[in-house]
């Protein structure tokens, strides 16, 4: 106890060096809330390091808070590594942003983040990205109609990383950035591929979360192969085995593959990638997939063919280890541990599991968990269907039953929720919700353990009033809401009765929406409302009520 009776912590005895490295581990602007102020040695500290402040998430408060002390302190933006600003968080998004500041104040920023850029936005961007000397990552997401222009502003020397949502048409101008070694797309065609591989000649990485067999807008030939590339990840293609055969012919250094593919079931398969790996791939050393076959009903031999990804060409000689899942009308066979964090399981299914493997680990990467029925059949659950490995799902946070799935039995998503208990995120219909109303210990896990909500469906006019309050009386500790609604008077009567609701983004598909009386409703409560009309649908309008914490 020091002499100003102020209690020291053990924390605090440790040298300046181990603290700042602590201080790394931590998100910067929570760091920030906690530390600043606290003393002068933590005001010194906290902004005399390496900082990565991330807008998007981040509460109003701690976000003012945080831009308030650059501008009393301008040496901490010398300290800015890297930087994300989102249109999504009203609180401080992109226009408030360069209100404060201009990109180029901060002179050793570099990696940058765009979220939902808009057209009001471009004029300013454009001029500020085409001067930050030592932006070397950048990342524009949820943007498409601005991306190349964005883009093309950059100084494109120094990029080495580059993160997009979608392009549009050939990516010839990818063959000015001569450094770039890693970029990733969410969505694009297997000929925006070829463009991108024909263009990038020290490209290492390539990520596509999405890849698409469009009809091109463009004819792109293939050219010499990338012999730069080593490691190719693509997580989810309905693409043809033949197509994604091309692709890998163009990439014959590849030491690492990722591939999550949906197609119809093709006998044969494993002999087919054998035959890729052993001539097209020689220097390939990890492989992970997922494969999702969709058959015939009771298809036979399929699990025979299915055997033969665990024969000595895959177990032994490259140490590529699966398992399968079977149900009615899919198949599904996986490297183990499962590579990808979202897992959707169809319904009913036998799991044939690796006993080689530590069941504990298979699906630790796991964060999403889909839960989808029988297709053909539309067979509803029982409880005895819950698998008795849902409590390995220990990372999952995220819940989604499917449109097509006919979870009426409450008793089923009880066990769900007592079996994975880190579940706080669930993504399911108005319809569905309404069956389990009437099961009280249903209803008291999903008040407990549910903070952030994605309704599917509409909100209707014809909805009840007992059945809004029982709503939101089921759901009154949800922090973060996503749904539609078709009045705008559900925007008010939603935001009074979820208490504790901090975000809500609420889509109004009829255009009877008053702002301003909506507006002074929300401001009584508290919390603040913005407005955002789509172009394309004018009968369409975002609205966005968020809580000052």
């Amino acid at each position: 106890m020091m002499e100003n009776n102020q209690t020291v912590t053990k924390f605090e005895f440790l040298p300046n060096e181990i603290i700042i490295e602590c201080f790394g581990y931590l998100n910067t602007l929570e760091m920030f809330s906690s530390f600043d102020q606290l003393n002068s040695r933590f005001d010194q500290l906290i902004g005399r390091f390496p900082l990565h402040p991330d807008f998007e998430n981040s509460p109003q408060t701690i976000s003012e808070r945080f831009c308030q002390k650059m501008l009393i302190d301008p040496e901490m933006k010398r300290y800015i590594h890297s930087l994300s600003i989102s249109n999504s968080n009203p609180s401080i998004d992109i226009r408030s942003f360069y209100g404060k500041f201009s990109l180029s104040d901060f002179p050793c920023l570099q990696s940058l983040t765009l979220t939902k850029v808009e057209s009001i936005n471009m004029d300013k961007l454009t001029i500020m990205l085409s001067s930050m000397p030592s932006l070397t990552c950048f990342r524009v997401i949820g943007s498409e109609a601005y991306n190349n222009a964005l883009i093309s502003s950059l100084d494109h020397s120094r990029i080495r990383t580059l993160t997009v949502s979608r392009l549009y048409g050939g990516l010839t101008f990818l063959s000015n950035f001569q450094s770039l070694t890693r970029f990733t797309i969410n969505a694009c065609s297997i000929h925006q591929v070829f463009s991108v591989l024909n263009n990038t000649s020290n490209l290492k990485y390539l990520q596509v979360n999405c890849l698409s067999n469009d009809i091109a807008e463009f004819d792109e030939k293939i050219r010499l192969p990338v012999d730069s590339l080593r490691h190719l990840v693509i997580n989810e293609t309905k693409l043809k085995f033949y197509d994604i055969q091309m692709i890998l012919k163009l990439t014959p250094n590849l030491t690492h593959f990722t591939l999550f593919t949906y197609s119809l079931w093709n006998s044969g398969c494993a002999q087919m990638w054998e035959h890729v790996i052993h001539n097209d791939l020689p220097y390939l050393k990890a492989f992970k997939f997922c494969f999702q076959y969709f058959h015939r009903a009771n298809e036979r031999y399929i699990e025979e063919d299915l055997k033969k990804f665990q024969s000595d060409f895959w177990c032994n000689v490259h140490g590529w280890l699966t398992e399968y899942i079977l149900s009615y009308d899919r198949a599904m066979i996986y490297t183990v541990p499962y590579e990808f964090p979202t897992l959707q399981l169809p319904y009913p299914m036998e799991r044939y599991r690796n006993t080689v493997v530590n069941e504990r680990n298979t699906f630790n990467k796991v964060t999403v968990l889909k839960i989808d029925a029988d297709r053909l059949r539309r067979i509803t659950f029982d409880e005895e269907n819950i698998p008795v490995w849902f409590t390995y799902l220990c990372n999952v946070k995220h819940l989604e039953v499917l449109h097509e799935c006919q979870l009426h039995n409450p008793l089923v998503m009880l066990q769900i929720l007592k079996e994975i208990r880190q579940i706080s995120s669930l993504t399911i219909s108005a319809t569905v919700l309404q069956k389990w109303w009437n099961n009280n210990e249903l209803c008291q896990y999903l008040n407990q353990m549910i903070h952030k909500l994605c309704m599917k469906d509409t909100l209707h006019f014809s909805t009840p009033r007992d059945i809004l309050e029982q709503f939101c009386k089921l759901f009154s500790n949800v922090q973060q809401l996503t749904c539609t609604v078709d009045r705008s008077s559900y925007v008010l009567f939603i935001s009074t009765h979820l208490q504790n609701l901090i975000y809500a983004n609420f889509t109004l598909t009829r255009d009877d929406i008053t702002d301003e009386s909506l507006q002074n409703g929300i401001l009584r409560l508290g919390m603040n409302v913005h407005f955002h009309v789509d172009p394309a649908i004018l009968q369409r309008t975002s609205i966005s009520v968020y809580r000052n914490i």
